[in-house]
């Protein structure tokens, strides 16, 4: 009996094919300023203490980034102590099993990034409206040189 060799194709698919606008707000949910406030809270408590008048606001979204049906959060921080030069500090943390990890960590001016629908190591590729395209390596994002 003759063997018939098979050819086997890998199914191919997508779930998010378009780019989503990731518009940050300081009007969120409870559990995501919590989550925030527990994850920075030491960079958090060192800017409380510095002598300003001007209070922290946090402004943040959710976005499922890697279709594992959990939300990152993309928080970004507007006080004197998260902002320089070049914006204000700028995080993605994802949820992990032993807590969450920080994924991206950059100062940016622009409150809204745009999450493409380029995959790229199974994260979407984001891009900072100051133009630059940020992919996903191994453990974090990693801003791509023009």
């Amino acid at each position: 009996m003759k063997k018939t060799p098979y050819i086997l194709l890998p199914l191919i698919f997508s779930v998010n094919t378009y780019a989503e606008i990731i518009t940050l707000s300081s009007n969120n949910e409870d559990k995501t300023i919590s989550i925030i406030n527990k994850t920075f809270a030491y960079e958090i408590e060192k800017a409380k203490s510095l002598p300003t008048k001007i209070e922290l606001e946090i402004e943040a979204a959710q976005i499922d980034l890697n279709n594992d049906n959990k939300n990152e959060i993309v928080a970004r921080f507007l006080h004197p102590y998260f902002c320089g030069r070049y914006g204000c500090k700028t995080v993605i943390i994802e949820r992990k099993d032993d807590g969450w990890n920080l994924i991206l960590s950059n100062p940016t001016s622009e409150s809204d990034i745009e999450a493409q629908s380029e995959i790229f190591n199974g994260y979407r590729v984001l891009t900072f409206f100051n133009g630059n395209n940020w992919k996903y390596k191994t453990s974090h994002y990693e801003r791509q040189k023009p």
